[in-house]
Formats: C-alpha cells, structure tokens, sequence
C-alpha cells in the first residue's frame, strides 16, 4: 500500500498473514506521521518512493507480532522510522 496524505496522525493496525509493504509517497506533505502496529504474523515493511529517503536506527520494518514504529516526516522527501524495528 502506498501511503497517502489521509493517512496522517492515523494508527494503523496490521493483522495481515503475510508481510506488508507500506511505501511512502514522495508527494506527502509536511507533518505527515503515521503509527503501525503488526498485529498479525506478516512484519510490516517502511519502503522508500521514487527520490525519498528512509532513515531508521535499527531497520525499516516492525520487530514482530505486537511490534509498534512510527514513520515521521523529517523533510522533503526524508522520513523517520522509529520504535520496535528490526532489519
């Protein structure tokens, strides 16, 4: 799923089987966060759009069932990951 402006200050809770690919659109706007957490088995996984950069600490998708990341709009085209990431 391609993230959309919609999605800003929302929660999402995934509860999908498999891994879940969330790609952050590089025309999201200013202030644009969003919270996830995997719910099911399938790790959800922070992918970059066309030009834009992902930075975490530790890695770009969740730890494992009950794992809660955020994503934070640094700067055009720049996002923050952060929270129980793995790599």
């Amino acid at each position: 799923e391609t993230m959309a402006n919609t999605r800003t200050d929302c929660h999402l809770y995934v509860t999908a089987p498999a891994d879940v690919t969330l790609t952050l659109d590089p025309q999201l706007l200013q202030g644009f966060n969003v919270t996830v957490t995997q719910m099911g088995a399938g790790q959800v996984i922070i992918a970059p759009g066309a030009g834009v950069t992902v930075n975490s600490r530790a890695g770009l998708k969740t730890a494992g069932q009950y794992a809660t990341i955020k994503v934070d709009y640094v700067s055009k085209l720049a996002y923050a990951v952060s929270g129980d990431t793995a790599v």
